[in-house]
């Protein structure tokens, strides 16, 4: 023990005695300096704190809006890659719909079949098929049509709408006004539906009806609103003049 003293500097000698004399009894030195030491500590910890505080305050919060930001840079060029190819196609549908209404039947058939062959699953192509045959006057090859293109999507409007474009041809008021119903239903926001659900209760006599869904229409559109509140009051009154939807 002497020998290790002896190597120690002078300033260790003195911390090397004070402990041993902590173990002889004589460690009131040692726990003097307990106070000094706490104070220091907690010097020290408000510091440590306070650059802790600082650097994390100096960091910016990420929001909704930058994460939104950053998703937007990330999926812009996706997304405009995608409308384009969606505008694209809307534009060649309208083209194909343009021939049909132009009576060119034999090339949009054909075009159709090959679209239908490339992919099979697109209930947009079984719909222009059906219009075809309806430009042909081949409502019952129509009708199938547009069946199949409901079990492809139960839940898209256009073959509801042409079914019920041929019952209404065929005076089948009923069956109209089931495709009607479940497109006011499922397809609130497009205010027509209301207007061509009443004009189907109009042509079968339920004039209550007729005027309920005139009203639904009003509620949404008031653009030709002076002709339907006109025959909203010829259907209340007396015999009507049947609104063309």
């Amino acid at each position: 023990m002497e020998a290790v003293y002896a190597l120690m500097p002078a300033f260790k000698r003195q911390f090397f005695t004070l402990y041993l004399s902590s173990f002889n009894g004589h460690g009131s030195m040692l726990f003097s300096c307990i106070p000094f030491m706490k104070k220091t500590f907690g010097i020290i910890l408000i510091v440590l704190l306070a650059i802790g505080y600082a650097y994390m305050s100096s960091i910016r919060p990420i929001s909704i809006q930058d994460m939104a930001a950053d998703d937007r840079k990330t999926m812009q060029p996706a997304l405009d890659s995608t409308m384009q190819r969606l505008g694209a196609r809307n534009r060649f549908m309208d083209s194909l719909k343009w021939l049909i209404k132009s009576k060119q039947l034999a090339g949009a058939s054909t075009i159709i079949d090959r679209l239908i062959n490339n992919d099979p699953k697109d209930e947009s192509y079984y719909n222009l098929k059906g219009e075809v045959y309806e430009a042909k006057n081949e409502d019952d090859s129509a009708m199938l049509e547009y069946r199949y293109a409901k079990t492809l999507a139960p839940g898209w409007p256009d073959a509801y709408n042409r079914q019920a474009g041929i019952f209404i041809k065929r005076k089948q008021y009923d069956s109209a006004i089931i495709n009607y119903r479940h497109l006011t239903c499922d397809f609130d926001y497009y205010p027509d539906w209301n207007l061509k659900l009443a004009s189907a209760f109009e042509l079968l006599n339920k004039n209550d009806s007729a005027v309920k869904y005139y009203n639904k229409y009003l509620s949404f559109n008031t653009a030709d609103s002076n002709e339907v509140k006109q025959k909203i009051q010829q259907l209340k009154s007396g015999p009507s003049l049947h609104i063309k939807p």
